[in-house]
């Protein structure tokens, strides 16, 4: 069997650019972070027996806002994405929404401040139309 282990803070918040330019080979788990969180689970069981941790590191996904992203897209197109270090307990929930946006369902639990749509560029609302023609002054 598997135990999942996450060490809590610690991680740095990357930019577009930073992620771009940063080499795979240098994205390397941090061997006191590992100690650590090893010595905290082994205080609370003794389920890991004397077995040496497997440790790994990685880009963990994480918006702006530090929330998912759980929603329809397109028409045809549902995102859920961006659990940081929440996906594997969030996965069983975030499965059933979209298993039910899918089926054209309600979700069973209440997602708006999960809305991919957040982060789109919000357009104006000054000036006059008339149907989709620009008219009056525009801002």
């Amino acid at each position: 069997s598997t135990v999942y282990v996450r060490g809590c803070g610690g991680s740095a918040y990357l930019n577009e650019a930073q992620i771009a330019g940063l080499p795979p080979e240098e994205v390397k788990p941090n061997p006191a972070r590992i100690e650590a969180a090893t010595a905290a689970l082994r205080s609370k069981t003794t389920v890991t027996g004397d077995v040496a941790p497997e440790a790994a590191a990685c880009i963990r996904p994480c918006p702006p806002d530090a929330s998912p992203m759980i929603g329809k897209v397109l028409d045809n197109a549902i995102l859920a994405a961006g659990h940081n270090c929440w996906g594997i307990l969030w996965g069983p929930l975030t499965g059933k929404i979209v298993a039910e946006l899918i089926a054209g369902e309600k979700p069973s639990v209440p997602i708006d401040a999960f809305e991919p749509k957040r982060f789109n560029a919000r357009t104006s609302k000054r000036g006059r139309q008339m149907k989709s023609q620009a008219v009056g002054e525009q801002w």
